[in-house]
């Protein structure tokens, strides 16, 4: 015996607007569940609200925070960026993306995100307003910290990295990286003369930054040298992924535990770690 349907097709004259009906009871049920903490099932209900109105943005939105939650950030990214898409005059939806985008240390198109959500944005918005005004003048601090690094501090930075086997391919994909790299692999004093390195927008200097600062910790710790303007750095660019990044360099055994302790220190008070 087939189960009994619990939605019957809308009879004739009653399509208009049963969509959206069931969807938005889908949506407050999800909202209920998230709030009873049963995840799962919030899940469900959300995509089952996505099927029903795949040009609203709002399901998407709840997954999003759903997979952030679980610290799937890059999953939560893509279905965020989906939602943009999906309906772009969304203020919310472009929020959703900037505040997720930010968590995860991609400040470039955290950025751009909350910009275009604040200017489509009013009394839809209410508190988020000030909560994405907050997160610009943040990333406006590190764009304006990157672009005041003096050209050797940057290269010292990405020599590390390069020397630790990363950021090579971060590197040849920012402005001008061809001729960075050719400048890192003929180190020299020359190199003080060399034109400013940060061009463009200074967030696109952020991973590359963010890797070298991981990866020349790590060499100054083990080599018995200064590792503080690493952690320093490190500092600067506070997300989700440098303290991954940091938390796995933790656990590595060849750290001395001087290093070690400076570290988990970085990682519990400056990122909220434990």
């Amino acid at each position: 015996m087939r189960a009994p349907r619990v939605y019957a097709r809308p009879m004739e004259g009653q399509e208009e607007g049963w969509r959206e009906e069931l969807a938005a009871e889908l949506l407050r049920e999800a909202w209920r569940a998230t709030e009873e903490g049963d995840e799962g099932r919030a899940e469900s209900l959300l995509r089952q609200a996505s099927v029903l109105l795949p040009e609203s943005a709002a399901p998407l939105v709840g997954i999003s925070q759903i997979e952030a939650g679980r610290g799937r950030f890059e999953e939560a990214l893509k279905v965020a960026a989906r939602a943009c898409v999906v309906e772009p005059g969304s203020a919310r939806a472009w929020m959703n993306r900037g505040f997720i985008a930010l968590a995860w240390g991609e400040y470039r198109e955290a950025a751009e995100s909350l910009e275009r959500g604040l200017a489509l944005g009013g009394e839809e918005l209410g508190q988020l307003v000030q909560v994405g005004a907050d997160a610009l003048r943040f990333l406006r601090e590190v764009s304006s910290f990157v672009a005041g690094l003096d050209r050797a501090g940057v290269l010292a930075v990405l020599a590390e990295g390069i020397a630790a086997g990363v950021g090579e391919e971060r590197l040849l994909s920012l402005p001008r990286g061809e001729e960075v790299l050719e400048l890192l692999r003929g180190w020299s004093g020359a190199m003080e003369e060399a034109p400013s390195l940060v061009r463009g927008d200074p967030l696109d200097y952020v991973p590359v930054l963010r890797e070298g600062a991981v990866a020349g910790f790590r060499l100054a710790a083990v080599e018995g040298a200064d590792f503080l303007p690493y952690l320093v750095l490190a500092a600067r660019i506070p997300d989700r992924r440098t303290e991954a990044m940091l938390t796995a360099v933790a656990e590595d055994p060849e750290i001395p535990e001087q290093a070690r302790e400076a570290l988990v220190g970085l990682l519990r008070e400056e990122m909220g770690g434990g």
